[in-house]
């Protein structure tokens, strides 16, 4: 057994059942499927987005993307524009009707793909200290974040994308304690900690379940903790007085909330699997560490979102400290999306909820639907990168989109017609066990409670989609999951699909996994995209719903299956068909 794999072992039955204890069940976060965010290159014109969002999804393939908010007005008859991604840590007021236009083409926008969007928010900022003095700077910002966070409740973004990272030459305004400031750092603590709460309060009072995604939280302090104590090490940390800032808005959280730390270095330079371990592991640890003690208490709060940093996949150069894949040739494209979809995978198994995706020097979009330059260099589309790129992220976040591609391959899927065991003596469910082979050959039932005395699996010979036979599921009171059981030789990516008739619940399954690692039985969350299709021949609508699954090193078994939620009523009836397991590299 590798290395690798030894120190994957001690994190699934070790260190991450005793972190993830902390943040399920009751964390708002931990999601039945990933979701990828766009941190995108350019600004998107919301008036264009609107006009033209078929384009623009088909070309970003992605859960959501990032948004700027702007508006425009007067103040004392001079012109203003109003940015809320470069103004709500400057002490100029807003009005609210100056981002009305923006606001009302973001309600409008037909958005089907892009689903959870974020208006982004830096902390670069000007005329803005920690102090006293500043007491009226900071209600002003306090108000901009709240008018921020309506905006974004009301255009139907799930929050706030915060960046903390105060750039050379843009900004003067820093998390950084000055002792020239005439006060101590623990004065300078507490004032910005109670900085941190009066913008928490203001944001919860108008967007009461938003989630605050900042590109990094407490994960900015790894370093810290290498001292005993923490905190007189903060005195002299870039970003001190950040870790106070976000103690301050921890305490003010409605318990609706949700912060999502971005881990953005750990992301950025991780090469594999095991780095996207070690570094949300590492990430619960800083902000448990960085957090005060009354504040731990919100961790069932908090998540951790990978990241991945696309130029350093797919330049045409090494970035010094971004290489993530050293053993590659520069021109080797087709390996390097390889690793990109792996290390794309990786993240949304050990992510909370959601895996964020940037790149500064390649852009998803035509010049004219999002405007965008990197210095002298030519930005050109990531496709022209890294053929293949866009298709890579279409299949991991819509599986559907790509499975007619691989239609010609052979299915995998055992006994997709659902005959019954032929010799009736090998049916022997075990009477205290829930999860037992069924009288279906090679399906497997998972239900949570022994006695549902409705219980049926039937059937239906050509009653499923496009004739194949179906099997109706009815009688579960409790629910129960539907699964079979595919061997693995060797490393290898599977695409899932099934279909099912069931109108209470349709377009609301998504596909199970759990995979046998070194002998470990472990479930494994990933994207499942859910369509209808075409009404058959008697008017019903199905739906197909499908998964990218990658086996790792050390698999040797994963189980597939879909959950058929409490059904209540003698005519719930949960119908599924034509079932395919295609593995497609």
């Amino acid at each position: 057994m590798n290395n690798w794999l030894r120190m994957t072992l001690t994190f699934l039955c070790g260190v991450m059942p005793m972190l993830w204890a902390q943040s399920t069940p009751r964390m708002a976060g931990r999601a039945s499927s990933r979701k990828i965010i766009l941190l995108n290159s350019g600004v998107v014109p919301l008036s264009s987005l609107r006009q033209n969002i078929r384009e623009y999804e088909d070309k970003a393939p992605f859960s959501g993307i990032v948004l700027h908010l702007n508006g425009q007005g007067e103040r004392d008859g001079k012109k203003v524009v109003a940015s809320a991604t470069y103004g709500v840590f400057n002490p100029e007021p807003w009005q609210r009707e100056w981002f009305q236009k923006d606001v009302d083409d973001l309600k409008n926008t037909d958005f089907q793909r892009f689903t959870d969007n974020f208006v982004i928010v830096s902390c670069r900022g000007r005329n803005l200290g920690w102090f006293e003095d500043s007491d009226q700077a900071w209600d002003i910002v306090s108000q901009k974040f709240a008018m921020v966070a309506g905006m974004a409740r009301e255009t139907g973004c799930v929050g706030i994308c915060l960046d903390p990272e105060f750039y050379t030459g843009q900004t003067d305004f820093s998390f950084t304690y000055d002792p020239a400031c005439g006060r101590s750092f623990d004065a300078a603590w507490d004032m910005a900690a109670a900085r941190g709460r009066q913008v928490a309060t203001a944001i919860g009072k108008e967007f009461p379940d938003i989630k605050l995604f900042m590109l990094f939280g407490c994960s900015l302090g790894d370093n810290l903790l290498q001292n005993a104590d923490p905190y007189p090490a903060m005195a002299t940390h870039r970003y001190g007085l950040w870790f106070a800032f976000l103690n301050g808005m921890y305490s003010a959280m409605t318990p609706q909330m949700v912060f999502i730390d971005g881990n953005e270095t750990a992301g950025y330079t991780a090469r594999h699997e095991q780095d996207y371990i070690a570094g949300i592991v590492q990430c619960f640890r800083c902000t448990r560490a960085l957090l005060t003690p009354d504040n731990r208490a919100r961790m069932p709060q908090s998540q951790v979102a990978a990241s991945i940093y696309l130029d350093a996949y797919f330049l045409d150069r090494r970035i010094p400290n971004y290489d993530v894949a050293p053993d590659l040739a520069l021109e080797d494209k087709p390996a390097r999306v390889k690793l990109f979809t792996s290390n794309l995978l990786a993240a949304c198994r050990w992510s909370s909820e959601y895996v964020w995706v940037y790149g500064e020097q390649g852009r998803w979009w035509r010049q004219e639907l999002a405007p965008w330059i990197w210095g002298k260099e030519k930005v050109r589309l990531w496709d022209d990168f890294a053929p293949g790129l866009t298709e890579t992220v279409r299949l991991v976040c819509y599986p559907n989109d790509s499975a007619q591609r691989y239609e010609g391959q052979p299915n995998l899927a055992h006994n997709t017609s659902f005959d019954f065991i032929k010799d009736h003596d090998q049916f022997k469910p075990p009477a205290d066990r829930s999860y037992y082979l069924c009288e279906i050959d090679q399906w497997r039932v998972y239900r949570p409670t022994a006695t549902q005395p409705a219980a049926k699996l039937s059937v239906l010979p050509q009653a499923g989609w496009k004739g194949a036979n179906a099997v109706a599921i009815s009688g579960y009171d409790c629910g129960m999951a539907f699964s079979q059981l595919i061997a693995v030789s060797g490393p290898g990516r599977y695409l899932v699909t099934m279909r099912y008739y069931a109108p209470k619940v349709a377009g609301n399954c998504r596909i199970n996994f759990s995979q046998k690692l070194l002998g470990k039985w472990q479930a494994v969350t990933m994207f499942s995209q859910d369509i209808p299709l075409p009404p058959d021949a008697d008017g019903r609508v199905w739906h197909a719903v499908s998964a990218l699954y990658e086996a790792v090193e050390g698999v040797d078994y994963f189980t597939y299956g879909i959950s058929v939620p409490h059904q209540k009523t003698p005519d719930d009836v949960f119908l599924l068909s034509s079932p395919a397991v295609k593995r497609i590299d």
